[in-house]
């Protein structure tokens, strides 16, 4: 088993091996809040590309910060111009992201998260960054898989989050997944960084913070954030095996307009077909409708026709089922026919 070690200050061939993924020419957006990952996180990128990379090969990195304001606290203002202040003394310009407009009075955290994102991939493309760098750490990870089981996530929920995801021309990444939020706060420490908590951090109101108090129980049972980790890469191997199989009979079917045929994934078993059930669902909306609808569809609802549906399909038996805005009809033949449900509100332009 990996140890951890605690509370250890991460030393430069650590922070060196951590950003060595960005190739020649990536423009670094770091994403920097008032707290503690985030202001470790620039300290480390400086250190890193900064110290190492930019001081003598301005021609390699370039990098740049941003603080999203969400304007739901007096002290953000403050916090801010704090981290401002720190960009400057290191030498990396800052820009304040402001959240305008009416704020919501639920989901607060969950609505501030996407607006959060939404700024910075904006401000990203504005300036013309290749990355968005988060500083979300090992302790993230356990936290959003922890969460993701209690939603009721299926494999690929239980992934957690990946070190690098490209959204558009932008790469969201996040260089510090493996590490633990105490080296990250150690580290800060010893080079005199402060860092501003935020009060909502510790609002017990909100489920994330709820879980947060949790993981510490769980790993006195030895259940780490480092094993939840490693849940996360052996789950990841066997979503990667999975997809890949659904990718493989995916090339072999026979598409016509809206009918599917299905014959040949008869003998898979239930996992194989729920995805690919779930990824003809998603190539009618495309065509029907917009790519944008698909997220209206959850596991749970295809896992509720799987059933019906898979047994129909081993026994030649005919199946019809309506699912988020289509009517999925199976013929004996084993061919699916798609169509616009006309009930749904989708269909009639709500």
């Amino acid at each position: 088993m990996q140890v951890e070690p605690t509370g250890a200050i991460l030393d430069i061939g650590e922070i060196k091996d951590l950003f060595l993924c960005f190739s020649h020419g990536s423009h670094l957006l770091l994403a920097v809040s008032g707290g503690p990952d985030s202001l470790a996180m620039m300290k480390l990128a400086m250190m890193h590309l900064a110290s190492e990379f930019v001081r003598d090969r301005t021609d390699v990195f370039k990098l740049s910060a941003a603080t999203v304001n969400h304007g739901l606290r007096v002290e953000a203002q403050g916090e801010a111009q704090y981290v401002a202040d720190v960009a400057a003394r290191l030498g990396i310009s800052h820009h304040v992201l402001e959240w305008q407009g009416k704020k919501p009075l639920s989901k607060i955290q969950e609505l501030a998260r996407v607006a959060r994102y939404e700024l910075l991939f904006a401000h990203a493309l504005k300036i013309g960054a290749t990355h968005v760098l988060t500083a979300h750490t090992l302790d993230d990870q356990a936290e959003t898989i922890l969460f993701r089981m209690m939603r009721g996530s299926g494999i690929k929920g239980l992934v957690g989050m990946e070190s690098h995801v490209k959204q558009g021309n932008i790469i969201h990444s996040r260089p510090l997944l493996g590490i633990a939020k105490e080296r990250l706060v150690a580290t800060c420490k010893a080079h005199d960084l402060n860092y501003v908590d935020d009060a909502s951090n510790s609002n017990t109101q909100f489920a994330r913070v709820r879980l947060r108090k949790i993981l510490p129980l769980l790993a006195l049972e030895g259940l780490t954030a480092r094993r939840f980790s490693n849940l996360s890469s052996r789950l990841k191997r066997a979503d990667e095996a999975l997809e890949a199989r659904v990718s493989n009979l995916w090339e072999c079917g026979k598409f016509y307009e809206n009918r599917y045929d299905l014959k040949h994934i008869t003998a898979e078993p239930a996992e194989i077909v729920l995805r690919y059930l779930i990824k003809l669902i998603k190539h009618s909306y495309s065509s029907l409708y917009t790519d944008t609808h698909f997220k209206h569809l959850r596991l749970n609802s295809v896992e509720a026709v799987l059933d019906g549906f898979h047994s129909a399909l081993q026994n030649g038996k005919a199946f019809k089922h309506s699912i988020s805005g289509l009517v999925l009809e199976l013929h004996k033949d084993g061919c699916v026919y798609t169509r616009v449900d006309p009930r749904s509100k989708m269909s009639m332009g709500i």
